[in-house]
């Protein structure tokens, strides 16, 4: 059965969901002597949750099997995304503009990149190394995982809220402003060494992109207008948008079950939909939940 961790920033807790009956199962309270922590994004790995703490400028590690006793390591201003590759975790800190590396075994800090100006995002751009989307330098960096430079650099012409590689071509999505004095929202895709493809003008302020169907389709989060959009990627059309009485930040697939679920961050509820949109349900949680993460073990393309 799948299993859902939900980051509540507002109340210093994480949530586990049940997507099955979408309802609230468990509460972490995070302890980890740290006030307040501001936990933004997770991602989860054999049992232990990393926490990006926007709040207390820190990584948290703790353990699923526990009742919220986490350890924590100091990193940059404002972590923003966290994600997991061998034996590190990397976190985007925005107000530091940096990217930083740390070991997952002990928390020991082991390298401090450079990540463009306000680093929002941070994901797995396949073997090729990590993608960064900057909201100040409108731009998709992508980077060498281990010695931290900057293979790729793409100009995007709008703030870069999100940027994820397409799990079969490689090209790359990105959601982002349109202008920087225009909130509408645009999905970008550029090719693999930057060269721009196509732009779809989509939502307002669009965050988090999410794949599925092999990669036929993405779910979008459309964080200013208040919903989730669904993108066929081969023709790079709205399929569906669906709205919500509050702004969405993360947003996770889950695939055995055909939903998509989506952080109510106004409404303090993860919202569930469809494949094809049609809204499937809520689970309440906590005050201002903005990351997700799927238990690992469940993540399929």
């Amino acid at each position: 059965m799948p299993i859902v961790f939900v980051a509540n920033t507002g109340e210093d807790t994480v949530s586990v969901i049940c997507p099955k009956d979408m309802r609230e199962i468990h509460k972490y309270h995070l302890n980890s002597g740290i006030s307040p922590v501001g936990p933004r994004r997770i991602a989860e790995e054999g049992g232990t949750l990393y926490i990006a703490a926007s709040f207390a400028n820190a990584l948290l590690k703790m353990s699923t099997s526990g009742n919220g006793g986490a350890e924590a390591v100091s990193i940059g201003k404002y972590p923003t995304g966290v994600c997991l590759h061998g034996k590190y975790a990397y976190v985007s800190c925005g107000e530091s503009d940096s990217v930083w590396r740390v070991r997952k075994d002990n928390l020991a800090p082991a390298g401090c990149f450079p990540g463009g100006a306000f680093p929002n995002s941070i994901e797995i751009c396949g073997k090729r190394g990590l993608l960064t989307a900057d909201v100040v330098s409108a731009e998709v960096i992508l980077l060498h995982p281990e010695k931290g430079e900057a293979l790729l650099h793409i100009k995007t012409g709008g703030p870069a809220y999100f940027a994820a590689c397409h799990p079969v071509d490689g090209t790359i999505f990105c959601s982002r402003q349109c202008g920087f004095d225009n909130e509408q929202g645009c999905v970008s895709v550029y090719t693999g060494n930057g060269r721009h493809l196509t732009t779809l003008r989509a939502g307002v302020m669009p965050g988090p992109i999410r794949f599925f169907e092999g990669g036929k389709k993405a779910a979008v989060s459309d964080t200013g207008g208040k919903g989730v959009f669904i993108l066929n990627c081969e023709n790079m059309e709205i399929e569906a948008h669906t709205e919500f009485d509050g702004m969405i930040d993360d947003i996770i697939v889950i695939h055995e079950e055909g939903m998509i679920l989506a952080a109510n961050m106004e409404e303090g509820v993860v919202e569930a939909v469809d494949f094809s949109g049609k809204k499937a349900g809520r689970a309440a949680v906590g005050r201002e939940p903005r990351g997700l993460a799927l238990k690992q073990a469940q993540l399929l393309i």
